[in-house]
């Protein structure tokens, strides 16, 4: 019998839900389609009695025990013995709070599904608001980048440029020379995330292509040298950094972009939100 005919009625046969996920598995490692040429998620509902989203859950859930297996080999017996429900909400209890999980394997007693749905349901809120508070915080930031804008550069100034494929600051201005002035707002955290950093200006190197200078507006200047490391590093000459604190400091743009797309085709839509579109 070949694993699809495995599966037949694996719902009314009430087969383990490890052993159906580890089959489900063997499937989609054996050929990237199933013979009739349909994904094999669907070859195995059309079979087994599981929807395809109940089979992608349990898939989802075995790997994760699978892992968690693997980190603490002492309670392999344990989350072997799980039912699908409690694993699935012990995995995403693991993909938040990992010591929570190790903590939940060393007691004595097992928590009831409820008690450890509760469990899950309160690290994902804490998880959450440290988010949430981040979000209001940056709201708060580019409000205050507005006001100082819309101050000095008001009525040319525009909240973001939606219809332009490649280049989506929170502001930009068209000036009455034909000069294009961009700006993105940063809060940087008290440690910077290097890495973070370094993408974020991979992508604010293409932005800043298609116009004459672009502007990243932070909160204060712990981070100038390192930005300005960057900068340098990556030859982004129309790029420059203000501080909106108050010491304002500046790292002023010293040149064209490179590569230079003010002329590109693309730019064209630029036209297109400034003539029609919402300046605040």
């Amino acid at each position: 019998m070949d694993l699809l005919s495995s599966l037949n009625q694996a719902r009314e046969k009430a087969m383990p839900w490890r052993g159906l996920a580890a089959r489900l598995a063997q499937l989609e490692a054996s050929a990237p389609l199933a013979p009739d040429g349909q994904p094999w998620i669907r070859a195995v509902e059309a079979v087994s009695g599981f929807s395809a989203n109940h089979l992608r859950r349990m898939a989802k859930a075995s790997a994760l025990i699978e892992t968690m297996q693997q980190r603490w080999p002492d309670h392999a017996g344990m989350l072997t013995s799980l039912s699908f429900t409690h694993a699935e909400v012990l995995g995403r209890l693991w993909e938040i709070d990992p010591a929570a999980v190790e903590q939940l394997l060393k007691a004595e007693r097992w928590p009831s599904y409820g008690a450890l749905l509760a469990q899950y349901e309160k690290a994902r809120s804490q998880r959450s608001a440290p988010k949430a508070a981040g979000k209001l915080a940056l709201g708060n930031f580019r409000d205050r980048a507005k006001s100082y804008l819309e101050r000095e550069f008001s009525p040319g100034l525009f909240d973001r440029v939606p219809h332009h494929p490649y280049l989506k600051p929170d502001f930009l201005a068209l000036l009455p020379n034909g000069q294009i002035i961009a700006w993105d707002c940063l809060l940087l955290p008290e440690k910077i995330d290097q890495e973070a950093l370094h993408r974020r200006f991979v992508a604010w190197a293409t932005e800043a292509s298609f116009v004459t200078e672009f502007w990243i507006a932070v909160q204060s200047d712990h981070g100038m040298d390192h930005m300005h490391r960057v900068i340098m590093d990556l030859d982004l000459k129309n790029i420059g950094v203000i501080a909106l604190g108050a010491s304002r400091f500046i790292l002023r743009p010293y040149g064209p972009p490179i590569p230079d797309r003010r002329n590109s085709a693309v730019n064209a839509a630029l036209s297109l939100p400034l003539r029609g579109g919402s300046r605040h």
